[in-house]
């Protein structure tokens, strides 16, 4: 309480000023006491603070929660966490998370049509926002990097909807977009997967390539290396990705098919 204290009482506190007259023993010091027309005040911002702490704590449990569910890809999970906190607060169905929600059940549930289309609202609400600017052409400041890292996940969104949808041209310039953002090694070899479905194999290669210089394991990790490497060597490309995994399985005793 005493930190929340005005200056102006601490200093009535301190160094109230008494009366005093001169050789008047009769006199009375006066001491006003101090100042508590502010402690209502001070109360009210201390609650308020208090409220937007526990808000917050809420909402990261929140997204705790959710992360975990799509881990799992749990779909039902992911649905009553996402209605249990519309029912603790109403205005997160105006947000873009909870239409990005939205998107990730729809994805989960295979209905990648209802997916996209919540993704490309949240994306298209953010074009119009930084119109004339392209959001994967800016420069963001440090301080600003969560509103960066949620428009590349609202791309990767997308690119996600669309890839299922078999809007492959589509999903290739979201992932671009992603990627100019921010190179990530996962994102990259998805990149490198959309380039061997559309035929681009000498770009799936280099993609392959870039992959392997950000992360040496990233696709020995890849359930499906073995159907897209073997696409690679097929058409003449022979990455040392591929490579690699097919060391990593000869020496388990695998033979890559």
């Amino acid at each position: 309480m005493w930190k929340k204290l005005p200056l102006g009482v601490l200093a009535v506190l301190l160094f109230a000023p008494a009366s005093i007259k001169a050789g008047d023993d009769s006199a009375v010091v006066q001491n006003p006491g101090p100042n508590l027309s502010n402690f209502d005040n001070d109360t009210a911002e201390t609650n308020k603070k208090v409220k937007e702490l526990l808000s917050q704590f809420r909402l990261s449990k929140f997204y705790y929660a959710t992360n975990k569910a799509i881990e799992a890809q749990d779909a039902k999970g992911l649905e009553k966490l996402v209605q249990e906190q519309v029912e603790e607060s109403p205005e997160f169905k105006t947000s873009s998370d909870y239409h990005g929600m939205l998107s990730r059940i729809a994805f989960l549930n295979g209905d990648y049509q209802t997916a996209y289309t919540e993704a490309n609202q949240i994306v298209t609400n953010i074009e119009n926002y930084l119109a004339p600017h392209k959001p994967y052409e800016l420069t963001f400041l440090p301080e600003n990097e969560d509103a960066r890292e949620g428009i590349r996940a609202s791309y990767i969104l997308r690119y996600q909807a669309e890839a299922w949808l078999y809007r492959n041209d589509d999903a290739l310039a979201d992932i671009n977009h992603a990627l100019q953002m921010k190179p990530a090694a996962d994102v990259m070899r998805a990149k490198t997967e959309l380039l061997i479905i559309l035929g681009n194999y000498k770009e799936a290669a280099e993609a392959a390539d870039q992959t392997y210089a950000m992360d040496t394991n990233i696709f020995a990790q890849w359930n499906a290396n073995g159907y897209y490497c073997g696409a690679l060597s097929k058409n003449g490309y022979n990455v040392k990705a591929c490579s690699v995994t097919t060391a990593k399985k000869s020496d388990s005793g695998v033979e890559p098919k």
